[in-house]
Order: C-alpha cells, then sequence, then structure tokens
C-alpha cells in the first residue's frame, strides 16, 4: 500500500480488488387497514410503509466451500484358488469309441412253415372265394303216433281258450251291466273307502260354516260291524255292513265330543237305494236300541265317554245308499245322558234343538256326507 493511500474504511468500502460490490437491499413493511362500512362494503386503507435497508455480508465473512473427500474404498485379498488333485477328474476322450463289427441286420422276411397260418378271405371289393359248402343235415323222423299226438293237445287247447272267450263275453247278465257307464260309477263310488285311508274320510279336523270346527281325538282301529247294535243291523235290510270306519271328536270348545262312523253297505244298487229310500234318520234318532255306542279316547276329554253318557245320536244316508254316516254325542263333563224314555219322547232339556249335543249329532253326519260325496264325484268323473 501506498503511503498516500488513505486505505479503505471499514463497512463503507469493503470490495475486493476484481470484485464487485453486492447490490444493495432493503426491506419494505406494509400496513393496510380494512374497514367495513354499514352497507357491508369493506375498504382497504393503506396506513403506514416502512423500508428498511437490509447490510450484505462480505464474501470474506462467508463460510468457506469445503470439497468432501471421497471415502477410501477397503481392498479385499484376492482369493486363491483351490488347489486341484493330480490327476483326479480326467476329462472323456473326444468321442466314444465305435465296434469294428456291425450289428446282425435281421432278414428281409421269416421263413413261414408249410402249409401253416391259412389265410382268410377279404371281404371287401373284389372277388370274392366261394364260401366251404353246407354240410348236409340230417333229418329228423318222428313216429307217427307222436305227431298224431301233439296235433291233438293243440287242437284241445285252442277249443279251450275259445270256450273261455265265449263265456267271458258279457251277453246281458251281470257281466253286461259292468260295463255300462252307470255301473262304472257304481263301482268308483263303492271304492271310495278302499282307495281313501281312514285319515282322509274322518280327517283332523272338520270346519263347518261360521267358526265351529270339530278335532279329531282318536282312530278306532276296529272296523268290524259287530260293534253297532243288533237293531241298527236289522234296520239295514236287505243290504249288509261291510265295514264301519269310526273316530272320536271334540268342538271347538271342548263342551261336546262325538263318535262318528262310516258305514259301508253291501248289496245291489237297487237295494242300496231302497236303503237311502226307507232310511228315516229322525225317527231313528228317538229309537235308543239303535243307538251306536262310543268310543272313549284315553287321556283326552273323551277319556270318559262311555254309553252311559250318550245324550243324542243323528245318521244320514248317501244318495246312492252306499254309505250311512252316524254320530253319537254326549257332555265332556261326564254328566249321564237321558234314559230310553226321554228319548223316545225327545222330551228334556238335553235333547231340545238348542241342546250342543243335539247339534253336534246333527252337523257331523252332514259334514262327513259332504267329503264322501265329493271323493264320490272325483272318482266317477275318471270312471264316466
Amino acid at each position: 500500500m501506498a503511503a498516500d493511500d488513505p486505505g479503505t474504511s471499514r463497512g463503507t468500502h469493503w470490495a475486493h480488488e476484481g470484485e464487485q460490490e453486492p447490490p444493495e437491499v432493503t426491506r419494505v413493511d406494509v400496513t393496510e387497514v380494512v374497514e367495513v362500512t354499514s352497507e357491508g362494503v369493506a375498504e382497504v386503507d393503506v396506513a403506514e410503509v416502512t423500508q428498511t435497508p437490509l447490510v450484505a455480508l462480505p464474501p470474506s465473512a462467508q463460510p468457506p466451500f469445503i470439497m468432501q473427500q471421497p471415502m477410501p474404498q477397503p481392498v479385499y485379498p484376492q482369493q486363491q484358488p483351490y488347489p486341484q488333485p493330480p490327476g483326479a477328474y480326467p476329462q472323456p476322450q473326444a468321442g466314444y469309441p465305435q465296434p469294428q463289427v456291425a450289428y446282425p441286420q435281421p432278414p428281409a422276411s421269416y421263413p413261414q412253415p408249410p402249409g401253416a397260418y391259412p389265410q382268410q378271405p377279404v371281404y371287401g371289393w373284389g372277388t370274392q372265394p366261394p364260401l366251404p359248402p353246407v354240410p348236409p343235415q340230417r333229418k329228423i323222423s318222428l313216429p307217427r303216433r307222436t305227431l298224431a299226438t301233439a296235433s291233438a293237445l293243440v287242437v284241445v287247447a285252442a277249443l279251450a281258450l275259445g270256450i273261455g272267450l265265449v263265456m267271458a263275453q258279457p251277453s246281458g247278465g251281470s257281466a253286461a251291466k259292468h260295463t255300462t257307464g252307470a255301473a262304472a260309477q257304481d263301482d268308483a263310488a263303492r271304492a271310495v273307502w278302499r282307495t281313501a285311508t281312514v285319515e282322509q274320510l274322518l280327517p283332523a279336523s272338520i270346519k263347518r260354516e261360521g267358526s265351529e270346527t270339530y278335532i279329531r281325538l282318536g282312530i278306532n282301529p276296529d272296523e268290524s260291524c259287530a260293534k253297532l247294535p243288533a237293531a241298527f243291523t236289522t234296520n239295514l235290510a236287505p243290504t249288509k255292513c261291510a265295514h264301519v270306519l269310526s273316530a272320536t271328536y271334540a268342538d271347538r270348545t271342548q263342551t261336546v265330543t262325538a263318535t262318528v262312523g262310516i258305514v259301508v253297505v253291501s248289496g245291489s244298487a237297487a237295494n242300496r237305494l231302497r236303503l237311502f229310500q226307507n232310511w228315516t234318520p229322525d225317527s231313528n234318532a228317538n229309537n235308543a236300541a239303535m243307538m251306536p255306542h262310543t268310543y272313549p279316547i284315553p287321556r283326552s276329554v273323551a277319556a270318559q265317554f262311555t254309553d252311559a253318557q250318550r245324550v243324542a245320536w243323528q245318521s244320514q244316508a248317501s244318495a246312492d245308499g252306499t254309505y250311512l254316516v252316524y254320530a253319537v254325542a254326549g257332555f265332556t263333563d261326564g254328566r249321564t245322558g237321558p234314559g230310553t224314555a226321554a228319548i223316545a219322547a225327545a222330551s228334556g232339556s238335553a235333547l231340545s234343538s238348542t241342546s250342543p249335543a243335539v247339534q253336534v249329532a246333527g252337523d257331523l253326519p252332514a259334514a262327513i256326507q259332504d267329503l264322501l260325496a265329493s271323493r264320490i264325484q272325483g272318482s266317477q268323473g275318471g270312471a264316466s
């Protein structure tokens, strides 16, 4: 430095020789005021502006840049190859040696034995060789007596078959009647009790008009006619009783219990029709000797339903006289029914028309007959 050089004052001119002087930096702070008028409009006013000069540091005051040196890489020792044992693992030769003599080849064709394995004829296009002749069949001769006996047996069998067909042909008797439509419908009606089960003919519940419903308590396994009174079976003449299907019911309130029976009537169509015409349900209801027996059901409201508790009974025959349905009713509280004289005179409150037992005894036969009529009509539709 020269003696007349005043030097550089600290804080004023700090730029070195060959370097540019850094630009002047100023920070400006603006303060704004926001006002909202009564109409709801926001107005912005500048309240104050402040400028503050910023002094930048000289380059000499900045920390020096230090370049990082690369990290030294570790040096691994070279792995020495494993020593090979002398003479181990011999390498194969360039090629396998070939045999000096070639393998013998099979002959072009094997010799065939003379006359062996005859060739079968070829079936296809072309001329076919002739088939071998059929050997002659030996004739079997039967004695004349044997032939005559066989012929006689054939003739007798044919005559017997013809006579059987002629006898089976309907010629105005009973067989001819079954071929008509009316006879077929009668057969279908008489077969209803065999084609349907007892549970179907005497269902588990019977719903009548209004809210009245009868519940089945049990089915009597005895289907014989012996359980009917003698006076009852006598009034069936000239028809007869074939089977009796019976069960015991109780009304919805379990106040009245009744034993219902379906009497299957056997006899000709004319006799069964006569039974329907001559059967008088109301007069028979006053005959105590004809009143059917009860069928009590253990462990139910009808456990004590015996003949002594019978109050009233009623019956109804089908239009063709094939089925006769009856019902004998009584009270579940075990009260004793009226006597023979009261039944014959139809006197007393128990036998009045408003008596629940009398109403049940008259309602159940009609309900069962409706079920039978529906099934008969369905079976006759397929038989007509």
